[in-house]
């Protein structure tokens, strides 16, 4: 009867192991695959916010001399901080918490002012663009 109940026992453990391993398989591959959707997103968002940005500063380039525009950055993407630069005539982001940096090519303009995060104030004065 003893040996019994200790087959059982080590037949119990030993399936119970094989759920446990496979359910942490399968919850390890989730996980993965989630924070690769997560990270497409980032990637995509990041993408898109770079292009809106681009398209309004070669918007008012194109447009000339006293056209105005507003440009609204949000303050934070995916729920994380980031830092946007404008290096020459390219947009650089870049999203740490995620390895992110992309970057993006305007028309080729002399740009005064920092954009900052929230609504900016897009101007042509003279041929150039003025940030406020």
């Amino acid at each position: 009867m003893k040996n019994k109940k200790s087959q059982s026992t080590i037949e119990f453990i030993g399936v119970f192991s094989i759920f446990l391993i496979l359910t942490s398989t399968f919850y390890l591959l989730f996980i993965n695959y989630s924070n690769n959707i997560i990270k497409k997103r980032a990637y995509f968002q990041t993408e898109n916010l770079l292009e809106l940005i681009s398209s309004k500063i070669n918007t008012v380039v194109l447009e000339g001399d006293g056209y105005k525009t507003i440009l609204d950055v949000p303050h934070k993407l995916l729920g994380s901080d980031y830092n946007i630069t404008i290096e020459g005539n390219v947009l650089v982001l870049t999203l740490d918490k995620y390895g992110i940096s992309l970057t993006k090519e305007f028309l080729p303009v002399n740009i005064s002012g920092k954009l900052k995060k929230g609504t900016n104030n897009l101007k042509n004065f003279k041929g150039g663009v003025v940030i406020e």
